[in-house]
Order: structure tokens, then C-alpha cells, then sequence
């Protein structure tokens, strides 16, 4: 018993490490290809980019369609049926990638009455939609705790479409060809870990559809996709707008600023992530260890938000001028207000870890929808007046409501209201040590 338990903890660090590893090399190395790509498109041709990217990503969900953890638990739970299962799902995916496809160019012809070039490129960018079933095999490899297959096929992915990319630069592609690495991405990504399935023994030509599995996992599904295309439509419904209401030079800006704010978005999930187990565990001890411990985790992710967001602003204008010369600077208000969202991101993050540990998910989508509509009711009326700086405010205070402001409309959740404001104002991160008695009430 004990070598299966030290076993099954060495995989588990090695799932950890092959994650980690392949976050960071990602990060990195998106963040340069990235910044070359900026630089060489320009505010205009950048913010045609950007918005031609929203519009596919916030259909991305839809390709996903809220299976993954439903086909992992059910692949750990019944093994025998893999190949019923990774067949259905794919059938699933490859359908929804159709119909994604189809609304993105249907979004675009509605908004844009038309406009050959935009219609043009989100059919280019829209490519990746297709490709996203092929992901599928991501899902057995997680469920037997395989993360460096996944890992790797990622990193193969990612080095061909940066290889690529920094060949269109020295070439002087125009915006669809950046446009078609997305599709490349996930097109190499897929062949890899296909590649990698069958090294491992498997067969995808095995696999095979049943109607019956298909209700079943859609029914399962559709909740979480409802609640990951909220997530999503609330990340980049901004950008959308922007486009709209506004010129592709102000978006591409935005663009600028908002890639820049997000780099470091995966800092918090992994904190979290590796706090959830004593939340758990807290939680089984008892209301008051359970108070005490989320309490210190709020103060802490505060902390973090407040220490990113500081630094940030004050390196912003030299970080600027490094990275871009004076060429966006423009973009230098909206990084410094969207980088301050940075705290409640980390306050929203360890508020949906508490939600999930005491088993009261859909508030968490609640909050997510509500800062959605806030942040579209506020874009609407802050771009025409403001610009993108308008935006920039409009997702800053959505990210205030969905973290925080939403549970003054929620009774039952007051005590936690408290606990978010009391973590802004006073982050005493002493109550994370053992034992520590919480005098402050």
C-alpha cells in the first residue's frame, strides 16, 4: 500500500512538473514571438488582428463543449470503454468546430455587413476551430496522469507555429498568414498527439460513435460549456466591441495592453492550485479552520495582485519604450488600469477555489455572467466617450464585480464579501501558518 501510495505521488509530481515546464516555455516563448509580431504589424494591422482573433476565441468553448473533465472522470472510471468514448467525444468536437466556424463567419457578416476582409480572415483564423477535436486524445492522456505526452505534443506545436512566425516576419507576410499559425498550431499539436497515442498502443482508427454516449456526455457537458463561454465571451467580448464602436488603430492598442496584462494570469491558478488540497482539508476540520484558511489565502492572493500591479506600473513606461520604441504608446494608460485588474483576478481565483470546495459551483458562474453583462453595459457606454481607455475601465470594474461586488446582491455570501474587502485593505498573509488564532473579526 505504502509503494503504491509514493507510486502514484511520484506521478503525480511528474504530471505537475511536464505542466509546469511546458506553462513556462509557452509563456515565454509566446511572449517574444508576440512582441516581434506587434511590432511588425502595427497599431492598425495588429488591432485587425485582434479582432479577428476575439471573434473565433469566443467561440473556442464551443469546440470543447464542457467535456473534459466529464470524459476524464469517465475514462478513469471505465477504461474498457475508451474507444467508445474518445470516438464519441471526437465526433462531438469535430461537429461543434463546423458550427463554430459557421457562427464566427455569421458574427462577422452581421456586424460587419459584409466586409470582404474581416469575413476573409475569420475564415482563415476560423481554421483552428476544426482542428480543436484532434485534442481529444489530451484527455485519455490526462486520465492515466500521461502529461508529458500532452506536454510534449504541445511544445511541438508551439516551436513549428514560432519557427514559422518569425519566417512570415523576415519575409514580410501580411496578417492572414499570422492568422493561419493559429491553425497550424493546433493542426501539429494534434498529429503529435496522435503520434504519441499510438506509440502508447492505441488505435484511433478503433474508435467508434455511439448515439447513446453522445446524449449522455452532452447533457453532462452543457453546463460547463455554458460556464466556460460566459468565461470567455466576459474576456474578449471587449475587444469585440472595440472593433465596433471604435477604429482597428485604437483596438490594436487595446490589443497591445491587454496581451501584456494577461501574461502572468497563470501565476494565480497555479498558487491556488497548489493551496486547494489544505482547503479541503481545512474545510473537513471544521467552519472555523476552513474561515481562517481562506481568509490567509484571500490576503495573500491580494497581496500578489497588489505587488504585480505596483510593479507593473512603475516598469510599464521603461518596458514600453524597450519592447516598442514610441510606437504604443498609446497603449501605455490601458496597460497601467488593466494591470490593476491583476488583483482581482487573484481575489476571483481563490474565491472560485472556496466555491468549488464547499460544492457551490454555480455561483461562481453567476458571477462570471453578471461581470459579463457589466462589463458590456459599461463598454457600450464608455467607448464612444472614452476610447479604448473606456474599455479598459469597463473590464476593470467587471473584474471588481465578478471577484467581489457580486456578493453584496448575495445574502447568504456577505461573510465573504467581508472577507474580499477585509483582504484589499489589510493582506496579513501571517494567518497561512498553523495554529495562528485570527483575533481580527
Amino acid at each position: 500500500m505504502a509503494d503504491g501510495k509514493i507510486t502514484r505521488l511520484a506521478g503525480i509530481a511528474a504530471n505537475v512538473s511536464w505542466t509546469s515546464f511546458e506553462q513556462i516555455l509557452r509563456v515565454g516563448l509566446s511572449f517574444l514571438v508576440t512582441v516581434q509580431v506587434i511590432n511588425y504589424l502595427g497599431p492598425e494591422r495588429f488591432g485587425l488582428y485582434s479582432y479577428v482573433i476575439s471573434v473565433v476565441g469566443i467561440l473556442a468553448p464551443l469546440t470543447a463543449f464542457g467535456l473534459e473533465q466529464v470524459v476524464i472522470r469517465r475514462l478513469v472510471e471505465y477504461p474498457a470503454d475508451r474507444d467508445r468514448l474518445l470516438g464519441t467525444t471526437f465526433a462531438i468536437r469535430l461537429v461543434c468546430g463546423v458550427v463554430g466556424f459557421a457562427v464566427a463567419l455569421a458574427i462577422v457578416l452581421i456586424l460587419d455587413h459584409g466586409s470582404g476582409l474581416r469575413l476573409r480572415l475569420t475564415a482563415v483564423a476560423g481554421v483552428m476551430l476544426l482542428l480543436q477535436a484532434t485534442d481529444t486524445v489530451a484527455f485519455f492522456f490526462k486520465a492515466i496522469m500521461g502529461a508529458k505526452h500532452i506536454a510534449l505534443a504541445r511544445l511541438v506545436g508551439l516551436l513549428t507555429a514560432s519557427a514559422t512566425t518569425i519566417v512570415l516576419l523576415l519575409v514580410g507576410s501580411g496578417v492572414a498568414a499570422f492568422l493561419w499559425m493559429r491553425g497550424l498550431e493546433a493542426g501539429v499539436t494534434g498529429v503529435a498527439l496522435l503520434l504519441a497515442y499510438r506509440q502508447w498502443g492505441g488505435r484511433w482508427t478503433s474508435w467508434r460513435f455511439d448515439a447513446s454516449e453522445c446524449r449522455s456526455l452532452l447533457k453532462a457537458g452543457f453546463p460547463l460549456f455554458i460556464a466556460s463561454f460566459a468565461v470567455m465571451v466576459y474576456m474578449r467580448v471587449d475587444q469585440l466591441m472595440l472593433g465596433q464602436l471604435s477604429s482597428e488603430e485604437e483596438l490594436g492598442y487595446y490589443g497591445v495592453a491587454v496581451r501584456l496584462a494577461e501574461v502572468l494570469n497563470f501565476v494565480p491558478v497555479a498558487i491556488v492550485t497548489a493551496f486547494y488540497p489544505t482547503l479541503v482539508e481545512c474545510h473537513q476540520q471544521g467552519a472555523e479552520a476552513f474561515r481562517r484558511r481562506i481568509q490567509g489565502l484571500y490576503n495573500l492572493m491580494a497581496l500578489i495582485g497588489y505587488a504585480t500591479a505596483v510593479t507593473a506600473t512603475l516598469a510599464a513606461p521603461l518596458g514600453f519604450r524597450i519592447l516598442f520604441g514610441h510606437r504604443y504608446d498609446a497603449a501605455l494608460p490601458m496597460f497601467n488600469l488593466l494591470v490593476w485588474g491583476m488583483l482581482f483576478v487573484c481575489l476571483g481565483v481563490a474565491m472560485n477555489a472556496m466555491l468549488t470546495v464547499i460544492g457551490r459551483n454555480w455561483i461562481s458562474a453567476v458571477a462570471t455572467l453578471v461581470g459579463m453583462v457589466v462589463n458590456v453595459l459599461l463598454n457600450f457606454w464608455l467607448i464612444p466617450k472614452l476610447g479604448a481607455v473606456g474599455s479598459a475601465w469597463a473590464t476593470l470594474v467587471s473584474y471588481w464585480v465578478a471577484a467581489h461586488g457580486v456578493f453584496l446582491f448575495l445574502p447568504e455570501f456577505y461573510p465573504t464579501f467581508r472577507m474580499i474587502g477585509r483582504a484589499m485593505l489589510w493582506p496579513d498573509i501571517r494567518l497561512l501558518r498553523p495554529g495562528r488564532p485570527d483575533k481580527a473579526h
